[in-house]
């Protein structure tokens, strides 16, 4: 009997000991979740969005040169607003007699939920659920650029690389054609950085679902009755709308109630912490070439969007000149091509407010000289933005040499814009009211290119305070310090 009595106690002590090292373990991983979630929200998720961003940046040059080069066929309704919630575009099988159509669909709609996610989707810990960060991944791996080729298994992915090795293979246009692989790289090279980022969020969300289940379901169930079905059963009744991850379940009874439960949950605690913990560095100095490389990088995002532009007005300027083109316009056009005689320069009359003086100011727009300074800014700017070679070759400069860049490209972004919106005006206005409703409007890209330039100017703003400030302290002549 009291052998009988000495193991309950035994049995009964064991259980309370295990409760108490429980509810402990519930403490630290509380505390590391929380630390764990304020670094991600701090340090991952602006990251994360940066590399959505550039994503977005290199999926928009493809497409646009794709759409150029006639090798797909643009989307009419691409810069529509997305309405919904974010989604994984659907891809068929491949019809070749449809084949251009099809896949400048996918493509369009692939950009339009990456838009949405860069643009209008708020990036916090909270609205990235695995089932968000599943659709998320879809939607980097829709099109394989980790693995371009035409055994993939994907019919996107296949047209696509199929696409891309024609292109090259015509030699045509070089500087698109090095515009084309550097987006192609960028695309390889964001697609892994936001899956290390994605998983991150992923095993956070995962270690909080299970802290939650011992909160919510396990706490009220006996030890001895910890198993699958048990858990479940009582999960449906208490959070009826979640999901139930039996995984996850598994993973946590584990960790709760076997022989190595204690080193598990040490393992959980250490992994939570491994990112977020504060490391003590040395102070370094300020890179005042790096800052002012940030914002040329920041502008020269800008390339994209100029190219975009550019085809909008393209077709624009063909909606109108088609007007024009009686049998006289088109005899004079086929001369001109057979004598490769140059055609006349376009002339527009466009008008905007001058800022300063709150005057309308009017000017005679050359549209063919125009057109040529957009493409070749368009070639300046992602010569800025790129990496590898070019990115080199702005290292290899001096400060001053990189100062004057920027304020230059600076102040013909800011003039190309100004001319832009009179010309988008103008096109609205001028065209025949029956085409109208044809008119390609740039409005959105108008505001790209305005961010684009507002990233470069703060960029530089910041350069000239902490340059100010260096020069007050040396006057001083005492150290900055923090």
């Amino acid at each position: 009997m009291r052998h009988r009595a000495y193991l309950r106690k035994t049995r009964f002590l064991g259980i309370i000991e295990a409760m108490i090292e429980l509810n402990d373990y519930l403490k630290k991983l509380k505390e590391a979740l929380g630390a764990r979630q304020d670094w991600l929200e701090r340090s991952d998720m602006p990251k994360l969005k940066e590399d959505f961003r550039a994503f977005h940046t290199a999926l928009a040059v493809i497409y646009n040169f794709f759409v150029k080069k006639g090798y797909i066929a643009d989307d009419p309704y691409r810069n529509d607003a997305k309405t919904g919630d974010l989604k994984v575009p659907e891809a068929g099988v491949v019809n070749e007699a449809n084949k251009r159509d099809q896949i400048g669909q996918w493509m369009s709609s692939l950009i339009k939920e990456i838009d949405f996610l860069t643009n209008f989707y708020q990036f916090s810990v909270e609205n990235f659920s695995q089932g968000k960060i599943k659709i998320m991944m879809g939607l980097i791996k829709y099109i394989n650029w980790t693995r371009l080729s035409s055994d993939t298994d994907t019919p996107v992915t296949q047209a696509v690389s199929g696409i891309i090795t024609t292109a090259r293979r015509s030699g045509s246009d070089p500087v698109a054609l090095t515009m084309l692989g550097d987006a192609v790289s960028k695309l390889e090279i964001t697609t892994e950085s936001i899956a290390n980022h994605l998983k991150l969020i992923s095993d956070f969300n995962r270690e909080q679902y299970k802290y939650d289940l011992r909160i919510n379901v396990t706490s009220a169930i006996p030890q001895n009755e910890l198993q699958i079905a048990t858990i479940k059963k009582r999960f449906a009744s208490v959070c009826p709308k979640e999901p139930f991850y039996p995984e996850l379940a598994e993973e946590l009874i584990r960790e709760d109630i076997s022989e190595k439960g204690a080193a598990l949950r040490e393992a959980v605690l250490k992994k939570l912490a491994a990112s977020g913990e504060k490391q003590k560095v040395a102070k370094q100095e300020v890179d005042y070439k790096a800052i002012v490389i940030d914002a040329l990088n920041a502008i020269g995002g800008a390339a994209v969007t100029l190219i975009e532009i550019s085809i909008k007005l393209s077709a624009n300027y063909e909606l109108m000149n088609n007007k024009k083109n009686g049998v006289w316009d088109k005899l004079c056009k086929l001369i001109q091509q057979m004598t490769n005689h140059e055609a006349d320069p376009v002339f527009y009359d466009i008008s905007y407010q001058d800022p300063n003086k709150g005057t309308t100011v009017r000017e005679r727009l050359n549209y063919s000289t125009f057109s040529a300074v957009i493409e070749k800014k368009s070639k300046i700017l992602n010569a800025l933005a790129a990496r590898g070679s070019a990115a080199a070759k702005l290292e290899a400069m001096d400060e001053s040499q990189l100062v004057d860049i920027l304020q230059r490209n600076t102040k013909d972004m800011l003039a190309i814009h100004k001319t832009l919106s009179a010309l988008d005006s103008f096109f609205k206005t001028n065209v025949g009211h029956a085409d109208r409703g044809k008119v390609r409007g740039i409005k959105p890209e108008l505001g790209a290119l305005k961010n684009a330039i507002s990233r470069a100017n703060q960029k530089m703003q910041e350069y000239q305070s902490l340059k100010e400030e260096a020069e007050q302290f040396k006057k001083l002549g005492i150290a900055k310090v923090d």
